[in-house]
């Protein structure tokens, strides 16, 4: 025990010198400051970083890569979660309404339209229609060519024997529009001629020379009817101008020498030369929209007794009813204002009186005799 007691005491006295050897003593007197130590070498350069990559593997857990995908390393966390349970049937949908068949047709200028109200407003589709270059209307027994404004023009019979001449609006959508090349200039065998009112203007000399028609039916729209169109039709024997046709070109129905019934249309503006010279009319009335009559337009008409001018008629040229040795009565809707010219373009000239003009019989005689080489103008 007592030796126990020394070595504990022999050690707690190792420990207080070792103590007192190390600790500091202020009151001790301290040494100089050294000089600063050199600076230390730099340190090297540290190796470049790797930016870690992620993938799914094929039992849809998560792995990355520190090597640029050279390895993997599963982190052991799932990239997706478990399926879930099915979920529970919706409510049935409420009874959709019932559906419209869109409705297609070809418009005027040939585009698609489409319909969605059974015909009731239709839209463009902005897609022309496609048209067969040429074409057979087995019908009406017509050629039918293509035109560069997608309209048909008529081309001729399939044979020349045919006699009747049905000239239809469209052909499957497309307006037909022309006559070509005046497909029938000299058809003997034609008896009867129907023109649409899509055809606006019925070309100079169309039908000259075709004697055989007898009738003739120009529907309301057409606008025009050029020179010569139906000149010499000699067997032509009525004629009803549509009131759409604005003006009648010259010799238009010169030597129909069997027209003995014309009526005129009312928005007809003009009548120009020689376009019924020749005929075998009786009568006519001038329509309250004419305002010029060119040189000649019923010269010869040696069986026309009587004659209406409007109103609205300011000029009329030279020998206008020369030669038509039938004619008893002029009758002048305005019968102020008269002079005659040397020209259509004469201010001034030898002055009509108005009690001449009103007598019927006078105005006849003027206009066929005494007055018919002159301009006759209106102020």
């Amino acid at each position: 025990m007592k030796k126990i007691l020394a070595l504990i005491l022999a050690a707690m006295l190792a420990l207080s010198v070792f103590v007192a050897c190390n600790s500091s003593d202020e009151s001790a007197p301290k040494g100089e400051k050294g000089e600063q130590g050199e600076q230390g070498a730099p340190g090297k350069d540290g190796e470049n970083g790797i930016t870690p990559r992620l993938k799914i593997d094929e039992n849809d857990f998560w792995c990355v890569s520190y090597d640029n995908g050279k390895t993997w390393t599963s982190l052991g966390v799932k990239a997706t979660g478990d399926k879930g349970d099915k979920g529970e049937a919706g409510d049935k949908g409420d009874g959709g309404e019932n559906g419209t068949t869109p409705l297609l047709k070809v418009d005027e200028n040939v585009f698609w339209c489409v319909s969605y109200d059974n015909g009731k407003t239709w839209t463009s589709l902005g897609l022309r229609a496609i048209a067969i270059p040429s074409v057979i209307d087995v019908e009406n027994k017509l050629t039918l060519t293509l035109l560069d404004d997608y309209t048909y023009g008529v081309a001729g019979f399939l044979k020349e024997d045919c006699t009747v001449l049905n000239i239809p609006a469209s052909y499957n959508g497309i307006p037909v529009t022309k006559i070509l090349n005046k497909a029938f200039k000299g058809n003997t065998n034609i008896t009867e001629v129907n023109i649409p009112g899509s055809i606006k203007t019925i070309d100079y000399n169309e039908f000259e020379g075709c004697t055989g028609i007898e009738k003739l039916n120009i529907a309301e729209g057409v606008e025009c009817i050029q020179g010569g169109a139906f000149f010499g039709c000699k067997n032509l024997k009525s004629v009803k101008i549509p009131d759409s046709v604005k003006v009648i070109g010259g010799q238009t129905f010169e030597n129909c020498s069997a027209l003995a019934d014309l009526t005129l249309g009312a928005n007809l503006e003009e009548i120009l030369m020689n376009a019924f010279k020749g005929t075998a009319i009786t009568s006519v009335t001038i329509p309250d929209k004419v305002i010029f009559m060119q040189n000649e337009a019923f010269m010869s008409c040696e069986n026309l007794t009587s004659v209406t001018i409007s109103a609205s008629v300011k000029k009329m040229g030279r020998e206008i009813f020369a030669e038509c040795y039938a004619l008893k009565s002029v009758e002048f809707k305005n019968t102020e204002g008269w002079y005659l010219g040397d020209n259509a373009k004469a201010e001034s000239g030898t002055v009509i009186s108005s009690d001449a003009l009103a007598d019927r019989s006078t105005a006849a005689s003027y206009l066929k005799n005494e007055y018919s080489g002159y301009y006759w103008l209106c102020s």
